[in-house]
């Protein structure tokens, strides 16, 4: 019965392929594939499709952040960190320098990035305005001739990024900049969510660590648990995993990465598929939604942790 509502649910809703995983009392009992996986024509224009299977690997999105949070839990576990350490104490080097024209530190409110602790950043309580997400950002949205943020350092982004030729921007300074601007609300008294917050537990990750965030997280979270399915994705669609789905979907926009440059040398953001680069640099988005999986693989982590 399961089985034929989920093949009821995939016809209803169109959707091109799934994967299914069930877990009861820390064991799997449904796993499978449905739909497709991938197609195409062959070089005689003969029509090719693949199947889902077990195996197949799905971008999780924003299920990356319960990852991310057992990263944060382990070194809270072995004494590296406290849930009460301060943001700015763990991850210096994502705090910004001033900019004439911004009122960091001292903005006209009485919050301040200094009272962010590790504990508000795991429960979205950082104080991040949740209207604007700039982990989605395209270059042209940085520096675009209409956005005049006094808080965003435009000049220093086209000098340091030639213009953008050199774009995508990577997550440590899109989160220095973001640093700069105000917060909308005292830190530990809302509850918004926040992709910010996750990225910056990404990064407190690699500097209390020293080793990069993906393979902190293999070797102390995964690992340990038998998990081996799961590894940080990539945007293009040539340098993705084995096993890794395609994606189906109608929106497009500017690429993120540029794919040559005009007479002037002003870079071409040539428009793209949302999920191959039109909407957002996926292996920059690691700690909030960076990760892709198994189901199954997935669904033993969630019934594991903590091991």
């Amino acid at each position: 019965e399961f089985d034929t509502e989920i093949s009821d649910l995939l016809v209803d809703w169109q959707i091109p392929g799934a994967q299914v995983a069930v877990m009861y009392n820390g064991s799997l009992v449904f796993n499978k594939g449905y739909g497709i996986a991938d197609n195409g024509t062959d070089e005689n224009g003969n029509y090719w499709a693949s199947q889902v299977t077990v195996e197949s690997k799905f971008r999780i999105a924003s299920l990356s952040k319960a990852v991310t949070a057992a990263g944060i839990l382990t070194l809270v576990q072995d004494g590296t960190i406290s849930l009460d350490d301060r943001m700015v104490d763990l991850a210096p080097h994502l705090l910004p320098p001033e900019l004439e024209g911004c009122d960091y530190p001292n903005h006209s409110t009485s919050y301040s990035i200094d009272d962010i602790n590790v504990s508000m950043l795991l429960n979205h309580r950082a104080g991040f305005n949740p209207s604007v997400d700039p982990t989605y950002r395209h270059w042209n949205n940085w520096v675009g001739s209409w956005q005049s943020d006094p808080c965003i350092d435009k000049q220093s982004l086209i000098d340091d990024f030639d213009n953008g030729n050199l774009a995508p921007i990577p997550m440590e300074r899109i989160l220095s900049e973001w640093l700069r601007r105000p917060l909308e609300y005292e830190p530990g008294q809302d509850h918004e969510y926040s992709n910010v917050g996750y990225q910056i537990l990404g990064q407190i990750i690699e500097a209390q660590t020293e080793v990069e965030y993906g393979d902190y997280i293999i070797d102390n979270v995964l690992t340990p648990m038998g998990i081996d399915s799961m590894s940080i994705g990539m945007t293009m669609p040539d340098q993705r995993a084995e096993g890794e789905v395609s994606y189906f979907d109608d929106y497009t926009g500017w690429c993120h990465f540029p794919s040559g440059q005009d007479e002037d040398g002003v870079p071409i953001f040539p428009t793209a598929p949302g999920p191959d680069c039109g909407a957002f640099v996926i292996e920059e988005k690691d700690g909030g939604g960076g990760w892709i999986a198994t189901a199954s693989d997935y669904a033993k982590f969630i019934s594991l942790w903590p091991f």
